[in-house]
């Protein structure tokens, strides 16, 4: 018998998971209630056994992942120079800070797009919060995604972080931007700023930093982003029941970085990226034309 979803019916399904206890149970104890409860999504025709498996392989990844992760406390909160141990608090604290740093951020570096300059990113951005700000993560990372839940994507391996990101930047630095049409361009900095961001080279903060490095570049490439235009779109949306009604950029990062046999969907991202072109270039125009008028009348 065929065992996904579409080729059984409840009962099946329910016989399938009893004949799978018994003989699990026959060499050891009962499985644990998460575990039955995740193995329930199969029953009820939500979750592939194959997603099952994957979920719950996911719950003790995670488990390992922070007993061995050096960045938190035991309860889960990342250490900080503020001393806060409570994750929301230490939240408000991290997202006031760090919009206070993004205030200069346009004036604080020079435009060196290595890896030295995606460290000096992060650095100038978390260095009031975070003792690790500017240096890549040392650890696995593991984050269970909104958009594909109870899972998380495969980030690369701490060890290999400094040669993928290098092959990453290599692409932008050698990509003649110029010669490229608005749409095409678009596509292609959509495709790498994934790569990139799924590198995810620091414990934390790797949207934030994606997002400066894409708006850093772009302008110096003469296709200036706009991404005051996007802050409607940034953040995730809820409804009165709790119910997500738009996904955040990090979110489109996730669906955009998922492998190909799995329907990626970086139009999403794309969409977003692209509009912010066009927006950031033809405000550019504008400003050239507003200094056009103010020379003209300078010299009448």
């Amino acid at each position: 018998m065929d065992l996904p979803i579409k080729n059984t019916t409840r009962e099946q399904r329910k016989e399938i998971v009893k004949n799978a206890l018994a003989i699990s149970i026959s060499g050891t104890d009962f499985p644990t209630d998460k575990a039955l409860e995740i193995v329930k999504e199969y029953v009820d025709g939500i979750t592939e056994i194959e997603e099952v498996q994957k979920k719950i392989i996911a719950l003790y990844k995670r488990m390992v992942s922070r007993m061995e992760d050096p960045y938190i406390y035991e309860n889960g909160t990342l250490k900080n120079k503020l001393g806060i141990t409570n994750n929301d608090k230490l939240k408000n604290a991290e997202k006031d800070i760090t919009f206070s740093k993004f205030l200069n951020i346009n004036t604080t570096f020079r435009a060196k797009f290595d890896s030295s300059y995606i460290k000096s990113i992060h650095k100038h951005i978390f260095e009031d919060i975070f003792d690790w700000a500017g240096t890549f993560r040392n650890v696995p990372v593991y984050k269970e995604e909104v958009v594909i839940p109870g899972l998380s994507l495969d980030y690369t391996n701490h060890k290999d972080i400094e040669k993928e990101l290098n092959s990453c930047l290599e692409k932008f630095n050698s990509t003649n931007w110029d010669t490229l049409p608005l749409a095409e361009k678009s596509t292609l900095l959509t495709k790498y700023l994934t790569e990139f961001w799924k590198i995810h080279p620091f414990r934390d903060g790797n949207t934030r930093t994606t997002l400066t490095f894409a708006s850093q570049f772009a302008k110096e490439h003469n296709f200036p982003m706009d991404l005051g235009l996007l802050l409607d779109n940034l953040p995730r949306k809820y409804d009165e029941s709790g119910e997500i009604t738009q996904f955040s950029i990090r979110d489109k990062f996730v669906l955009a970085a998922i492998p190909d046999e799995f329907s990626p969907e970086p139009e999403h991202l794309n969409s977003l990226i692209h509009k912010s072109i066009v927006s950031g270039i033809n405000k550019n125009i504008e400003s050239l034309k507003h200094s056009l008028q103010d020379t003209t009348s300078i010299e009448r």
